[in-house]
C-alpha cells in the first residue's frame, strides 16, 4: 500500500540504508513482490561507535563525534545522544548501529567504567571484531595511569584523551581500519 511505501521510504531515508533484493528470492520481482520485502544492504560509509555512560562522557563523546565528522568525512560517526531522533526507539538503533559498526571507542571515566551499560556496548563491538582489522578504543578521560583502569576493558590497548599523542596514535589506527587517510590535518589544538 502507499502508505506504507510512504513510512518505509522515510524510515530507509532517516537511517540512510539502501535496499536489495532478497538474495534468497531471486524471482520476487517477476511474482510483483514489493520493496517492502526487501533487504537491508550494508552501508557503503565505514561505521564509527562512540559509546558513553554519564555527563562527563557524553560531554566528551560529543565534542569527539564532530571533531571525528572532520577528520574523516567518509566515516559515518554515531553517538546516541546526537544521533537518535526523540519519538524513536532507541534500543533498535543502538542495536542496528552496534551491529553496522566496525570500530568503536569507550569514552572511559573513573565513574563509568564498571557501569553495565558501558560493557553492553563494549562487549557488543567486540562481537564484530574479525580478521580485517576492526578496533575498539578505550578512551580514558579523567584517569591517572592507564593501569588505573579496571575490568574487562583493560585488555585493550588503551589511549589517553590528553595525552595528544596517543589521541594521534588513536586517529592513525582508526585510518589504518578504515583504509583510509585523515581528510584534514590532524590537530588536537
Amino acid at each position: 500500500p502507499p502508505k506504507l511505501r510512504r513510512v518505509e521510504s522515510l524510515r530507509t531515508h532517516r537511517t540512510h540504508r539502501t535496499h536489495v533484493k532478497s538474495p534468497t528470492c531471486p524471482d520476487a520481482q517477476k511474482r510483483g513482490a514489493s520493496d517492502r520485502y526487501s533487504l537491508p544492504m550494508q552501508d557503503a560509509k565505514p561505521r564509527l561507535f562512540i559509546s558513553w555512560s554519564l555527563d562527563l562522557s557524553r560531554a566528551v563523546a560529543g565534542a569527539l563525534k564532530e571533531w571525528l565528522s572532520t577528520v574523516f568525512t567518509e566515516v559515518d560517526v554515531f553517538m546516541s545522544d546526537e544521533d537518535i531522533e526523540i519519538g524513536t526507539a532507541p534500543m533498535d538503533r543502538i542495536r542496528n548501529e552496534l551491529d553496522a559498526s566496525s570500530c568503536g571507542i569507550i569514552v572511559l571515566t573513573q565513574a563509568n567504567q564498571h557501569r553495565p551499560w558501558v560493557n553492553f556496548e563494549a562487549g557488543n563491538l567486540f562481537r564484530n571484531f574479525d580478521s580485517k582489522g576492526n578496533r575498539l578504543v578505550p578512551l580514558l578521560v579523567d584517569f591517572r595511569r592507564k593501569t588505573d583502569i579496571e575490568g574487562p576493558l583493560a585488555r585493550f590497548m588503551q589511549a589517553a584523551l590528553l595525552n595528544e599523542a596517543d589521541a594521534m596514535g588513536m586517529v592513525r589506527s582508526l585510518c589504518t581500519a578504515f583504509n583510509l587517510e585523515p581528510t584534514r590535518k590532524l590537530s588536537i589544538a
